[in-house]
């Protein structure tokens, strides 16, 4: 039975308004509690992502709000700052001010004067005024290429040392050659220091307040003297100046001059080229390039292209010497650097070139010996052809017997299994049906389960090694020695039967008999076999085994692998050699095993195969498969036997043996690599007992004891002598421990030393130890080695590197040098091996046996003296680069002093000598305070009659009758001071006064001598001087001392009000470091960071101020108007940025405030694309709720009346 419902269109129509009227019921409830008429992109796509999209940028500014905000707090906070430290600036002017209207003194009992100070020097200009300052306020350097150079000579206690600051020092750092930094260069500059040892630990150097690079001593005291100034080689300024004249690059130019045309048809010629770093050997022949473009030199080269085909040599090689011609067409080798340090050095080889008569390219010639060749190298292998496979028994199988086959070869009663010898062959089992391969070698177990070993093994344990393998396979065959426990091996059924026979094959199939059970097979035997195999340092050896018809080539080197497929290492045992052997022999009809006595052996398959021939050998392993080729140098190395002292000889003229010395001294230095003295001798110098060496017939011994008594008296390790008329100066220490550098200046007397000059350059030796090559001096070795197919020049010097990369240095032994010879011919893949042998330098081919290729050695120089050949011929000019030192910044440290000082009168007179011949006169008065006048004399009864009086011995005759007085000694001494004579109480104060009168006695023919004091009647006057009392004149101050106190306790203050002026971590006044970057304030404006203020930040702690603490206690006026200048320039500074962070403050707020007013803005224009207007939505919903109840009722009335009609029919 079914039913339905059906409704009048009156009834459906109320029944669907009421439903309009509920969802726009439910809409308006939605707004009214929400409050906004878009809830989702469904109610307004184009509003809700336009709104989403305003309230994101409000949101964003919103977040940067809190920035800008942080940021108005870091400024106040640092003005904040300022406005405290000025007035703590305020309060330290006034307490200075103070310490200067205080005219008080005398016994207050506070010590006066200062503690002992260390000398330093401060740089004339400020790193920021000579370097390049960029946006971030940082100042770098642009050293970039060889001639920008910062080099300083920094002269401590008398010795000079130069340090370099240049592109080579500054890139080890991996900087930016073009923009090394302050900080950068400081730490260069410390490091350089702490790298020379006459510096190291004495000298540091640090920066000023104003950023000035600053040098100073360790030590204090008036001993401490240093001197920072631009180096000779110097092209920039730090602050010390530079060369005063251009620095120039060093030359070398050869004495002739080249050719118009040089003829390199049939000849060529070769040069060593060092620039101090690099050495490059040069050769040019016929070949030689020219360009990149394939140009060549030909058959005859003009002047330009014989320079070309140079440069492009130095260049490729990595040099940065350059050469050129010079005005009269001679070859000009130039450094890159400039400066009297720069380095250039050029050695003649063989030149065989024409055109220029004997001269060739101009430079020296140099003869290369003929190496020696040893022995032919011949095969070391010895072969042995095999013998026929023994002949089988068998044995029919029938009803009663058991089937058979036996060998008729003897097993050997006893054998020994070396590493890879094996017999493998099979045996065919017809009843069950299987072939079993069998192998026997010294790994194989016998029946017990034990390895056969390599010794010892007796015939009837290979049976039990047999009959395991054939019983482990599962064949019921029986192995037997026919003879019962000796014979051959004998394969036999387990049961009878016809049909069935056992089948033994010993042939074919890789099949191999090393042992010989069975036959003997062919050997080839090479050398001993060592327990382990050295293949370090790519040893390898390489060989060709066939039978002359197959090849098959065998390499031996560390990667090899082994039966495991793992490489065989550089230590590999004679297993895994033999392994690796037969790996590479897979396929061929030979293998490889090592017998008991060692030896590897090669051996043949079965009876047919011929001896293995071992051919093309190349073996620096000794697998011991033939001889090498050698070649022996003509000459032994210069190697002396014990270690050898430096030695420096004169470079001037030869000394005449009666010398004539005047009171000019010649003067010139002599060090000994740690302590430098500065030797001047003239007329007053003194010989070994003390004795004035005089002017005229001075010998050459007493000129030595002279020298020698100032090199002892300055502790240089060094002994001076003549020979042959020039000066030797050797090391009293030998080996790498003996040093010594000679340094000309003048030489007016004729020593020898001759005077300074690019002609007599400063020399510099260093011993040599036993049984080393001398390589210092820019000695070198030039020569090509060829293996026959491969040919490698090599350079040896001190720069030449050795197996770990390292340079061998200036004296270097031989196996050194071999090793760095060796590691230039592997770079270089010649297959030859270099050492010394007696002495003598041999190269040996790696390739080995009959028919091996020779290796050759053609030498073009050899100044380092390995055996090589003559340079016969120096045919060169070297000038040494040019540039004059700045005068530089001096300075000295100070005694501790207490304020007082001594009474003391400063002749004028400067001259070194007097002339007191004949009657000459320089008597005068002296008095001390209230005691008598003492007349002091001087003249020929006191002083001699000499017309070269020693200010020596006028300070001492005027001490001998001072210490004769009793009122006068122990209380007055006179010495001489920068050549001026000076005569002084020796106590200090106010008590103390001195007072001099000329009185020479200037009749009867007396001339009267000025020493500093005038001559009487001649205008001189009395001289007057008195001491002052501690603290100066007056005493010490205890008021200003007190104040000194108070000033440096404020500077304090300020430093720790500038390190606690930060905000949230940004301190605007304080960084612990130079730059400018450390304490930048960064405020972003916008979202995407495109608007935004960097605010620097400042140094404004008492340092960086230029504050300085008072160390004297104020007791000097000079001191206290310093320091109210200083205050006075630091107040200058903290108006400035006070001003500058006035003006950050407004632009911040500025922004805060427009930054608000637009989140606003955005916020107001969002909600007007969402919002609902809660009033217009109450009235909604109050007229649908009405709708809804009149749907409602109308509903209920349509029903009512339906249910009344039906009723009715009812």
């Amino acid at each position: 039975m079914s039913s339905s419902i059906t409704l009048t269109a009156a009834t459906r129509q109320n029944l669907l308004s009421l439903q309009d009227t509920a969802n726009l019921l439910s809409t308006t409830q939605s707004r009214l509690s929400t409050g906004k008429k878009v809830n989702t992109a469904l109610d307004n796509p184009t509003n809700f992502f336009t709104a989403q999209s305003l309230s994101a940028r409000s949101s964003d500014i919103s977040s940067l709000l809190d920035g800008i905000s942080n940021g108005v707090q870091a400024i106040q906070a640092a003005s904040q700052g300022i406005t405290s430290i000025t007035k703590l600036l305020e309060t330290a002017k006034s307490t200075a001010s103070q310490a200067l209207a205080d005219k008080t003194g005398g016994s207050s009992g506070i010590s006066g004067g200062a503690t002992e100070q260390a000398a330093k020097v401060t740089a004339t200009s400020t790193l920021a005024s000579l370097g390049t300052t960029g946006a971030t306020g940082e100042t770098t350097f642009d050293f970039s290429g060889p001639t920008k150079d910062a080099s300083l000579e920094i002269t401590l206690g008398g010795t000079k040392s130069t340090i370099r600051i240049d592109s080579a020092t500054l890139a080890s750092s991996g900087t930016d050659l073009s923009k090394v930094t302050s900080d950068q260069l400081l730490t260069a500059i410390n490091g350089q220091i702490a790298n020379n040892s006459a510096l190291a630990g004495k000298v540091s150097a640090g920066t000023s307040p104003d950023g000035r690079i600053t040098f100073a001593t360790t030590t204090t005291g008036a001993s401490a003297s240093l001197t920072v100034a631009g180096s000779a080689n110097s092209t920039m300024d730090i602050g010390y100046g530079k060369s005063t004249t251009t620095p120039t690059s060093a030359t070398v130019t050869a004495n002739a001059a080249l050719a118009v045309a040089t003829d390199f048809s049939t000849g060529s010629a070769s040069l060593v080229v060092s620039d101090g770093n690099t050495s490059v050997q040069v050769q040019l022949d016929k070949n030689s390039a020219t360009d990149e473009l394939g140009g060549t030199l030909g058959a005859s080269a003009s002047r330009a292209d014989v320079a070309k085909a140079i440069n492009k040599q130095l260049k490729d090689s990595g040099s940065t010497a350059t050469v050129e011609l010079s005005s009269t067409n001679s070859l000009v080798f130039k450094s890159a650097d400039v400066g009297p340090d720069a380095q250039i050095s050029v050695i003649g080889g063989i030149d065989t070139t024409g055109g220029n008569g004997a001269a060739g390219i101009g430079f020296s010639t140099f003869t290369a010996s003929t190496p020696a060749a040893g022995t032919a190298a011949t095969n070391s292998t010895t072969s042995t052809p095999s013998a026929a496979v023994a002949a089988q028994t068998p044995t029919v199988g029938t009803a009663a017997v058991k089937g058979a086959v036996a060998s008729t070869a003897t097993v050997p009663p006893t054998s020994t299994l070396g590493a890879g010898q094996s017999t493998t062959f099979s045996v065919t089992d017809a009843v069950a049906n299987k072939t079993i391969n069998i192998t026997i070698n010294k790994d194989s177990l016998d029946a017990n389960g034990a390895a056969l070993g390599t010794t010892g093994i007796t015939d009837d344990k290979i049976q039990e090694a047999v009959q395991r393998q054939l019983t482990a396979a599962g064949s019921g065959i029986v192995a037997t020695l026919s003879g019962g426990t000796s014979g051959a091996l004998k394969f036999e059924n387990a049961a009878v039967g016809a049909g069935s026979d056992p089948v033994l094959t010993t042939q074919g199939n890789n099949l191999t008999d090393q042992i010989g059970l069975f036959s003997a097979p062919s050997k080839t035997v090479a050398g001993t076999i060592a327990a382990n195999t050295d293949l370090t340092g790519g040893k390898s050896a390489t060989f060709t085994v066939t039978d002359g018809t197959t090849p098959k080539t065998i390499t031996i080197d560390a990667a090899k692998l082994d039966a495991s497929g793992t490489a065989i290492g550089t230590n590999p045992n004679q297993q895994s050699l033999v392994e690796a052997i037969n790996n590479q022999l897979s396929g061929s009809k030979y293998s490889a095993f090592i017998d008991s006595s060692n030896k590897l052996t090669f051996v043949g398959a079965n009876d047919t195969t011929a001896a293995p021939q071992i051919t093309a050998a190349s073996d620096t392993i000794g697998l011991g498969l033939g001889t090498a080729n050698t070649l022996t140098a003509t000459n032994a190395a210069t190697t002396p036997s014990a270690s050898t002292a430096a030695k420096v000889v004169a470079g001037g003229t030869a000394a005449a043996a009666s010398l004539t010395l005047t009171t000019t001294a010649d003067t010139f230095t002599v060090g000994d690599g740690t302590t430098t003295a500065n030797i001047s001798i003239s007329s007053a110098s003194l010989d070994k007992s003390g004795t004035v060496l005089g002017t005229a017939g001075t010998t050459q011994a007493k000129v030595v004891e002279a020298i020698q008594r100032q090199l002892d008296s300055a502790g240089v390790n060094v002994t001076a002598a003549y020979n042959n008329n020039k000066l030797e100066f050797t090391s009293k220490g030998v080996g790498t421990s003996g040093t010594v550098t000679l340094t000309p200046g003048t030489d007016a007397a004729g020593l020898s030393i001759g005077a300074a000059g690019v002609a007599n350059p400063a020399q510099t030796a260093t011993g040599v130890p036993a049984g080393s090559i001398d390589l210092s001096g820019g000695k070198s070795s030039a020569f090509a080695i060829s293996d026959g197919s491969t040919s490698k020049n090599v350079s040896i010097s001190s720069t030449s590197l050795d197996k770990a990369g390292n340079a061998i240095g200036n004296a270097a032994t031989q196996d050194k040098v071999a090793e760095a010879i060796q590691v230039q011919l592997d770079t270089a893949g010649v297959k030859a091996t270099v050492s010394f042998q007696a002495d003598k330098l041999q190269v040996t081919s790696n390739a080995v046996g009959t028919g091996a290729a020779a290796p050759t050695l053609t030498a073009t120089s050899d100044t380092a003296g390995l055996g090589l050949g003559t340079t016969t011929t120096a045919s060169s000019t070297p000038a040494a680069g040019g540039g004059t030192a700045a005068t530089g910044v001096t300075a000295s440290g100070t005694e501790a002093t207490d304020g007082s000082s001594k009474a003391s009168i400063v002749g004028t007179e400067q001259t070194v000598t007097k002339d007191f011949s004949g009657t000459k006169d320089a008597s005068f008065t002296l008095k001390l305070g209230t005691g008598p006048l003492k007349l002091i004399t001087l003249n020929n009864t006191n002083l001699g009659s000499s017309a070269a009086t020693s200010q020596t011995a006028i300070a001492k005759a005027i001490n001998d009758q001072i210490n004769a007085d009793t009122g006068l000694a122990g209380k007055v001494e006179a010495s001489y001071v920068n050549s001026k004579l000076v005569i002084s109480t020796k106590s200090s104060g106010s008590d103390q006064k001195l007072t001099i009168q000329a009185a020479q006695v200037t009749t009867g023919g007396t001339t009267g001598v000025d020493i500093g004091f005038g001559v009487s009647g001649s205008g001189a006057t009395s001289q007057t001087a008195s001491g002052t009392d501690v603290g100066g004149s007056k005493g010490t101050s205890s008021v200003r001392s007190a104040l000194a106190q108070q000033f440096n306790l404020i500077l304090e203050k300020i430093t720790q009000q500038a390190q606690d002026s930060g905000y949230n971590g940004v301190n605007l006044l304080f960084r612990n470091s130079n730059s400018a970057a450390d304490n930048t304030l960064h405020i972003a404006f916008n979202e995407k960071n495109t608007s935004a203020l960097d605010i620097k930040g400042v140094k404004f702690d008492a340092a960086g101020l230029g504050l300085d603490a008072v160390e004297g206690g104020f007791q000097s006026d000079t001191d206290i108007n310093a320091a109210i200048e200083q205050l006075s320039n630091a107040t200058t500074q903290l108006r400035t940025q006070s001003s500058t962070f006035g003006a950050n403050l407004s632009i911040v707020q500025n922004r805060q405030d427009f930054s608000k007013n637009l989140i606003n803005i955005l916020d107001t224009g969002a909600a007007n694309l969402v919002n609902a207007d809660l009033n217009e939505e109450a009235a909604n919903s109050q007229a649908l709720s009405t709708r809804n109840s009149i749907a409602t009722s109308a509903l209920s009335l349509a029903n009512q009346a339906q249910q009344g009609i039906l009723q009715l029919l009812r």
